[in-house]
């Protein structure tokens, strides 16, 4: 496989296995980013927020992020 061939879903399978970690790990509060241009579509569509005093800080709620895996679990036909 080249470097420039992509793998379908890895993004998305990173993201939600980090996010599972601040979930187990008990990590409270909001999760941030600082995006860069061409990511921050990404970023959105799996939940994140604008911070609107930061524009290229995005946060992803508990709630999100909860939904988010979810969401997961059913793409993988887990749940």
């Amino acid at each position: 496989m080249s470097v420039i061939e992509k793998i379908k879903g890895a993004a998305r399978w990173l993201m939600s296995e980090i996010v599972q970690e601040i979930i187990d790990t008990e990590i409270e509060g909001l999760t941030k980013v600082l995006s860069i241009d061409r990511a921050k579509e990404f970023y959105l569509d799996i939940g994140f927020q604008e911070n609107p005093d930061y524009p290229r800080e995005l946060i992803l709620t508990k709630e999100a992020a909860l939904a988010f895996l979810e969401d997961q679990l059913h793409r993988r036909g887990e749940r």
